[in-house]
């Protein structure tokens, strides 16, 4: 009976130990896209805020439009991604600039995606 009740206690600790860095991932992912967003230049043609310039759409509902996977490979190849979507193809037709490649690792446009996401619902 001891043997079962430490072995509950430790495998509830460790749950909660997981859950909790989960958390901290997303709380740091946060904060990282954020400055990853200004130091990868999508304020350039997006805005500091995300309300767009002549260069650049607003960024809005973005979760109704994207899932983070999918925004995550847009960032990969705008272009190509564009082709593929009607309404992206008219945002890009829109504005003379057309988007470039996000140059970042994985982590980096996951944290960007994750951030974006959360910002403009």
């Amino acid at each position: 009976m001891l043997r079962t009740t430490v072995w509950m206690t430790l495998g509830g600790a460790a749950t909660c130990l997981a859950l909790l860095a989960c958390g901290q991932d997303s709380v740091q992912n946060g904060s990282n896209g954020q400055r990853l967003y200004a130091e990868k230049g999508c304020v350039a043609c997006h805005g500091p805020r995300g309300e767009g310039t002549f260069m650049g759409p607003k960024l809005d509902a973005l979760a109704s439009h994207w899932e983070r996977d999918a925004l995550v490979r847009f960032f990969v190849d705008p272009t190509a991604t564009a082709k593929r979507d009607a309404r992206l193809a008219e945002l890009m037709r829109a504005y003379r600039t057309p988007m470039t490649p996000i140059a970042a690792s994985e982590a980096e446009r996951l944290a960007i995606a994750d951030w974006l996401l959360a910002t403009f619902p």
